[in-house]
């Protein structure tokens, strides 16, 4: 998928964010990959090799502030949500749903899509509850 007629100086333009700081906070190419797993072939490696890159994102400040700035311009980009969820959310669907495909044809797994998402809402809904439970350190 293409970007077409998005650019940088449009969104820091539209947004009225410097274009400098959109640049300094987002370098990298907007279809960035998850780590590969080279030769790892035991799924239960791979899957939290895969996790643990992917949720790495879900806690990142920077993430969280794009994130954040999709959703405050969801109006201005009708179609910038739908793109991003389908080169981030579905894409890690989608990989992890390989592997576990890839694996299934070893041991026999039936629903590799299935299996991916509980693994990637696991992983996000345990971030979130270890940030919940440190905002209340002083009650432990």
């Amino acid at each position: 998928m293409a970007y077409d007629g998005v650019s940088m100086e449009k969104i820091a333009s539209e947004t009225g964010l410097a274009r400098t700081t959109l640049y300094s906070r987002f370098r990298r190419n907007p279809t960035c990959s998850v780590q590969s797993t080279g030769d790892v072939k035991d799924i239960g490696e791979v899957l939290c090799l895969r996790v643990a890159d992917m949720a790495s994102l879900l806690v990142d400040p920077l993430f969280g502030g794009l994130h954040a700035l999709i959703l405050l311009n969801r109006r201005r980009f009708p179609d910038l949500a739908p793109l991003m969820h389908e080169l981030g959310y579905l894409n890690a669907l989608r990989l992890l749903a390989q592997d576990i495909r890839a694996a299934a044809q070893r041991d026999g797994t039936s629903q590799p899509e299935a299996v991916a998402e509980h693994i990637l809402t696991a992983e996000a809904y345990r971030r979130k509850v270890v940030d919940l439970m440190l905002l209340d350190r002083d009650l432990w």
